[in-house]
Parts: C-alpha cells; sequence; structure tokens
C-alpha cells in the first residue's frame, strides 16, 4: 500500500506537471500574442507611413489646384480682356464702314453731278457748232 506521503507526493507531481504543461501553454500563447503584436505594430507603422505620404499627396494636389485656380483665373481675366478688344474692334470696324460707306456715296454722288454737268457742257458745245 501507498503511505500518505506517497500519495501527497504523487499528487503534488501530478499538479506540478499540471502547472508546468498550462505554464507551457501560457508561454506559448504569449509568444504568439507578442509576435501578433509585433506584426500589429509593424503593419501601424507602415499605415503611418502610407498616411504620411497620402498626405504628402494631397498637399501637393491641393497646391497644383490652386495653381491651376490661378492660371485658370488670369485666362479668364485674359478672354474677358480680348472680349473687351473684340467688341471695340467691332464697333470701330462698323463706324468705319459706315463712314466709308457714306463717303463712297458721296463721292459717287459727285462723281455723277460732275458727270452730268461735263455732259450738259458738251451737249452745249456740241449743239452751238
Amino acid at each position: 500500500t501507498v503511505g500518505p506521503v506517497e500519495e501527497l507526493r504523487r499528487r503534488f507531481s501530478s499538479v506540478e506537471r499540471s502547472v508546468e504543461a498550462q505554464l507551457q501553454t501560457f508561454e506559448a500563447a504569449q509568444g504568439r500574442l507578442r509576435t501578433e503584436v509585433e506584426a500589429a505594430c509593424a503593419r501601424a507603422e507602415a499605415a503611418g507611413e502610407d498616411v504620411r505620404m497620402l498626405q504628402g499627396t494631397v498637399v501637393e494636389a491641393g497646391e497644383r489646384l490652386g495653381s491651376l485656380d490661378d492660371r485658370m483665373g488670369s485666362q479668364e481675366e485674359e478672354h474677358a480682356q480680348l472680349s473687351t478688344q473684340t467688341d471695340r474692334l467691332t464697333q470701330a470696324l462698323a463706324e468705319a464702314t459706315t463712314s466709308l460707306r457714306a463717303a463712297l456715296e458721296s463721292a459717287t454722288a459727285e462723281a455723277r453731278a460732275a458727270l452730268q454737268q461735263a455732259e450738259s457742257r458738251l451737249s452745249s458745245r456740241l449743239g452751238a457748232v
């Protein structure tokens, strides 16, 4: 038969093996968790780099957009100036055309009058001959 001391030793050994197995399981789980945490930290760090890179891209795109907006405003201003100049030139051309037409009509009327006078003098001279 087994004495009480021997029974206690067996139980203690059994509990010790169980605790040792649980400790190994805990240490293995702790190692896996440490590895997962380190991997998550590395992913977070890489994501932070991506975010910083994206922020730089967004800032650059904003600067480009501002530059394009400035250029567009400048082009709109140029367009407005060209439109005003075109309107002025069109008006000046219309005025010049009207003036030229009036001068041409006046010159034509004067030429007709001079031609009629010349015909009239020629007729009177021919009639006198």
